[in-house]
């Protein structure tokens, strides 16, 4: 498989979303990987939320989704969904803050996505994902999924991730979309 960046968005400290647009539909497949930190410092959980083609809040995706967290060193296992209408892709990836208490205090946080046929127009566009953060080892979250965006059936021309509590990405936080060819 041949890889090409198509294109990078780089957070400067004062940004709430992070978009890679005008993507090329000239390869196969995409592949997306963020990582980052929000400028936040209180209890709250949050999250690091991913959209296909707009941002919005609007119910339009469909997923299957199981995630686990770790909260003072026990281990929890209460938020496997699947349905109708969630209003992002990516759904219940922690969003860690800049410091040691509460949620806060984030080592990072991660999500790795993967569109296959992503210039398709004969249906909706399929996401998989991965995505995780981490506070300590007594503080983590991961999700695994998949979902689509039904009633769209465009090809993506673009990618973003946003912050569910609307909290500014600290400078350096990436968000990196590949082109993917193959030949199956």
């Amino acid at each position: 498989m041949a890889n090409e960046l198509l294109g990078i968005a780089k957070a400067d400290g004062s940004a709430i979303t992070l978009t890679v647009s005008s993507i090329p539909q000239t390869h196969k497949d995409l592949e997306i990987f963020f990582t980052g930190t929000i400028n936040y410092t209180g209890s709250t959980f949050y999250t690091d939320d991913f959209y296909v083609n707009t941002v919005d809040t609007n119910a339009n995706y469909d997923i299957q989704r199981i995630a686990w967290y770790n909260a003072g060193g026990s281990y929890t296992n209460n938020a496997v969904a699947s349905g109708h209408g969630y209003s992002n892709a990516a759904n219940y990836c922690p969003s860690m803050g800049i410091t040691d208490t509460g949620q806060g205090g984030g080592n990072g946080n991660w999500m790795t996505v993967y569109l296959p046929e992503y210039t398709d127009t004969s249906g909706y566009q399929q996401i998989l994902y991965e995505c995780g953060g981490i506070k300590n080892s007594n503080a983590w979250a991961a999700s695994w999924g998949t979902a689509y965006k039904y009633g769209e059936t465009a090809a993506t021309t673009s990618v973003s991730v946003k912050n569910s509590g609307n909290h500014i990405y600290q400078a350096g936080s990436s968000l990196l979309v590949y082109g993917i060819d193959r030949t199956v």
